[in-house]
């Protein structure tokens, strides 16, 4: 509600409606405040992660090359 109690499922049912919408606004102002501040925490994180996929994936194609030209020549040789 407006000083921040937290209203059970039995306790809204007995609300007014202008209580419950007030009570409805609040949790929703309070779950975009978290979304909000998890994602400036995360953010950075979520950009590094990003720019290893590329890292990995380049590596990954690289290494197959040179274990594929490894694996050509030495089958040529044998």
């Amino acid at each position: 509600m407006a000083n921040g109690i937290k209203v059970d499922e039995k306790t809204f049912e007995t609300l007014d409606h202008d209580k419950q919408m007030i009570a409805l606004f609040q949790a929703i102002v309070r779950t975009n405040d978290n979304l909000t501040s998890q994602y400036d925490k995360c953010e950075p994180r979520f950009k590094t992660l990003e720019k290893r996929k590329w890292v990995d994936k380049g590596i990954a194609g690289v290494t197959g090359v040179i274990g594929g030209l490894l694996g050509f020549f030495g089958i040529k040789m044998s």
